[in-house]
């Protein structure tokens, strides 16, 4: 680590300042009346690209402070950390909330801060002369300026580049060990440092503020934390050597396990259809658009285009995300090089997340006040989905050990991790905005949550538009994950994005929304903001900044009544029956797995339905005949929140060599308007599954 001091003063650095982008996060807990001095300052400098206060949790008027202080200058934006995380844990969320090139740490509470004193602490590394500047009290105070000459490893004051800042061992940097945490780093990995003097600049100390008794124990606090700061860096120095070996051997298994992934998803990436085959998405008189995505980032992925689209033609957006993305069990590890994860890591994560949305969507020109998150739980909505609503129970994620949202920002705050109040929320918000179209995933896509937020949007539209005939939406579905799609990864924006052929065929419809090279590129930047998924899918996200969009629709079917006539082909000895329950037009994939590609009897090719009295005839149809080796499920979804099961060989009844149905009751749901129906086959684990399927339940029942 090479060390060098300097005087305040710096040479003239304007040109090195336009080369790197530079963020200020100023972690502050308790701070009001005090706060307002530092951010004046800030607002002087107009070399910083982003000012970012992160607010751990304090209890008085600090974040509306902040906040005013935001309405001055374009910059400035807090970030509202749900409870205390201390200095570490808030210089990391601000880190991980902007993709600034350097970043700028400083105080909540300085005094004497004047405007030429942050360049001054930028300049070394923004010349590139240093990889870390550390600024040192000078002529302030003359307690702060014994410590800062004794230790000056503990300053706060800090600017460092940012790809280095998140290789520090966040553990180690826990509450006031981040100082210690950061030089430890510096050393291991021989930084260039250089001490800044900021003459006239001071804080106040703990007694001074907190009183003699409470002062002196966040004193001792901050000491044991910096204690501990050594001991975790000797002790991940000792396990590196240690296991240094054996995770190269890892490395190699993962990547050889990657590569045989891409060997079989592959054909289900490739396209049959042309991009003059898909017609133009409709978008022409649209005065409302409602985009529902499960996590964040989702909703730019699909529909960054569209929603640029329908804001230059004037139409209003609104976008809704159901989970914050907080159960990626990596994300600790791959972001703040936590190996033993806690539920608040889980937490922090959630909070990151939804600010890159907000600095997305701000990108394409929508506001803050028009995101809407509903907070529900990662990981667990397709869970959600398949419960029993009318019980009541309520789930806990595995990963923030919460039953109901932990967020401030949460759309209804009260409520629980349950399926029904996801269905109630959904509803409220479609019944308050009524969009004239509805964007939201694709009901085969291959993430669990995807299709359950699919599911439950539909089936709230289908409540309402029963209730209210006189009010409908179309409903256009995009998707993000199906096997390798899309093909090739990485940045193409002169590459068509085209649907898989797995889900290609008829009577798929699909439409495109062609892109102006101006809103490919501020999708891509838009894209940009969601640094904590980057590190995690560096090409997958880009792969989505092409010339178009592509949307399939979603239509419910309405059923007559009907006389049904089943024949139970096993019971009569027959092999050469047939189903008499015609499937719905909606066709499903064929083929897409090995398994499903040699045994014809595992693969689902499509669900229908038929009305007859009080009851509901479901049936499923597999490529070749149903062997009893297998297990097959049918599925339907009452909006009272029961899912009604039966399985063949079972309750089911065989309606055909491959074909197999049950009867539900209407008079379990009240009589319900609108009914989901699936279908899936197991044999251990699920082997192949349909895609949630509405019907509307035309005219009484007979």
């Amino acid at each position: 680590m090479h060390t060098h001091y300097r005087a305040t003063t710096p040479p003239d650095q304007a040109a090195d300042f336009a080369r790197s982008s530079i963020a200020a996060i100023i972690p502050v807990f308790n701070e009001a009346g005090r706060v307002g001095r530092v951010l004046s300052v800030l607002r002087q400098v107009t070399e910083l690209a982003e000012i970012l206060v992160v607010d751990d949790g304090s209890t008085d008027n600090t974040a509306a402070e902040v906040q005013q202080a935001a309405t001055l200058d374009g910059r400035m934006r807090c970030l509202e950390l749900p409870g205390n995380r201390g200095k570490g844990g808030a210089l990391f969320a601000g880190a991980h909330a902007t993709a600034a090139d350097l970043l700028l740490f400083l105080d909540g509470d300085l005094i004497g801060l004047q405007r030429h004193h942050v360049p001054a602490l930028i300049g070394p590394v923004a010349s590139g002369q240093a990889d870390m500047a550390v600024g040192l009290f000078r002529g302030g105070r003359p307690d702060t300026d014994f410590a800062h000459r004794a230790t000056p490893w503990l300053s706060g004051q800090r600017c460092v580049r940012r790809d280095l800042f998140l290789q520090v061992d966040e553990e180690a940097s826990a509450g006031y060990g981040v100082e210690t945490a950061l030089t430890l780093a510096a050393r291991s990995g021989k930084w260039r440092l250089e001490y800044v003097g900021l003459q006239g600049v001071s804080h106040p100390p703990s007694e001074m503020r907190r009183g003699l008794w409470r002062g002196a124990g966040t004193r001792s606090r901050m000491y044991g934390q910096i204690l501990r700061a050594w001991r975790v860096d000797r002790k991940r120095r000792a396990l590196t050597r240690r296991s240094s070996r054996r995770a190269r051997r890892l490395s190699r298994a993962h990547a050889a396990s990657r590569r045989g992934g891409f060997a079989r998803h592959r054909s289900q990436a490739l396209s049959s259809l042309r991009l003059r085959e898909l017609g133009p998405l409709p978008l022409a008189g649209v005065r409302r658009l409602l985009v529902v995505g499960a996590h964040p980032d989702d909703e730019t992925i699909g529909v960054g285009g569209v929603i640029q689209a329908a804001l230059s033609q004037g139409a209003e957006v609104k976008v809704v995300v159901l989970t914050n993305g907080d159960g990626q069990a990596l994300a600790p590890l791959a972001l703040r090089r936590r190996l033993v994860a806690r539920p608040a890591d889980y937490v922090t994560s959630g909070v990151i997340r939804e600010s890159e949305t907000v600095a997305a969507m701000g990108a394409l020109g929508v506001p803050a006040s028009s995101l809407v998150f509903l907070g529900y739980p990662d990981r667990l909505l397709e869970k959600l989905w398949l419960s029993d609503w009318s019980t009541g129970r309520t789930f806990r994620s595995k990963y923030t050990r919460r039953t109901s949202s932990p967020y401030p920002s949460t759309h209804d705050s009260g409520a629980r991790y349950c399926g029904r109040d996801v269905l109630d929320d959904l509803r409220t918000v479609i019944d308050q905005f009524r969009p004239d179209s509805i964007v939201v995933h694709h009901p085969n896509d291959a993430h669990p949550d995807h299709r359950a937020a699919s599911n439950f949007c539909q089936l709230a539209l289908g409540e309402l538009t029963a209730r209210e005939t006189a009010y409908c939406a179309s409903v256009w579905a995009y998707l993000v994950h199906y096997g390798r799609f899309p093909r090739p990864r990485g940045v193409h924006p002169e590459v068509a994005l085209l649907p898989p052929a797995r889900l290609s065929g008829e009577p798929n419809h699909w439409v495109r929304a062609d892109l102006t090279p101006e809103q490919v590129q501020a999708k891509r930047a838009a894209l940009q903001a969601y640094t904590s998924q980057l590190v995690l899918l560096r090409s997958f996200l880009p792969s989505f900044s092409r010339r178009n969009e592509l949307f399939a629709a979603l239509t419910t079917t309405g059923l007559e009544e009907r006389t049904v006539s089943l024949v139970d082909v096993e019971a009569r000895g027959s092999a050469e029956g047939t189903a008499t329950l015609a499937p719905l037009p909606l066709s499903e994939p064929v083929g897409t797995g090995a398994r499903r590609r040699l045994l014809g009897v595992a693969d689902l090719v499509g669900v229908g339905a038929h009305r007859a009295g009080g009851q509901v005839w479901v049936t499923a149809h597999t490529r070749a005949p149903l062997v009893r080796a297998f297990r097959y499920r049918l599925l339907a979804k009452l909006p009272t929140g029961q899912t009604v099961t039966a399985r063949w060989p079972g309750k089911a009844v065989r309606t055909g060599r491959a074909a197999f149905s049950f009867p539900v009751n209407l008079a379990l749901g009240d009589d319900p308007a609108i009914l989901g129906v699936a279908a899936e086959v197991r044999r251990g684990g699920a082997v192949d599954r349909t895609g949630w399927h509405f019907v509307t339940l035309q005219g009484p029942a007979v």
